[in-house]
């Protein structure tokens, strides 16, 4: 996997308290490229992190909010046993539509590192699927 990069946009602030916009930006270049080994491997890496979590959390749901108006009731449903959404992603854009960030602070250092893994997957492809869209545009 480190034998190749994948160009990510570069993510400002690059290092912002605890949020490592350098590693959203490897991230983000790996799900572009659709490289699922290195996406998985920079997620693992990523999910350590609760603060650079919850920036990617708030930056997909900025960006579907942006493109729909909101976020559909898929994602912010956690009462749906059955969702494909996992139930820590929806947790967390359900927070984020509150405007309670305190609450999407304390949720996202509260999260075990394997449920801000999958969250954060859940993310970054919704954010990357509105940047092949051309809905958003990397800095």
């Amino acid at each position: 996997m480190r034998d190749h990069i994948h160009d990510g946009a570069r993510w400002l602030p690059e290092h912002h308290d605890d949020i490592d916009g350098n590693l959203l930006g490897k991230v983000f270049g790996a799900a572009l490229d659709q490289c699922r080994t290195c996406e998985e491997t920079m997620l693992a890496e990523l999910s350590e992190n609760s603060s650079t979590t919850e920036h990617l959390l708030e930056l997909a749901c900025t960006a579907v909010i942006g493109t729909l108006g909101g976020l559909p009731n898929d994602l912010v449903d956690i009462a749906a046993e059955r969702s494909p959404v996992p139930i820590e992603f929806r947790r967390a854009a359900l927070t984020f539509v509150h405007n309670d960030r305190p609450a999407l602070t304390a949720l996202c250092h509260q999260m075990t590192p394997a449920q801000r893994h999958a969250a954060s997957r859940t993310a970054t492809a919704l954010y990357t699927g509105e940047a092949r869209a051309g809905n958003i545009q990397p800095t």
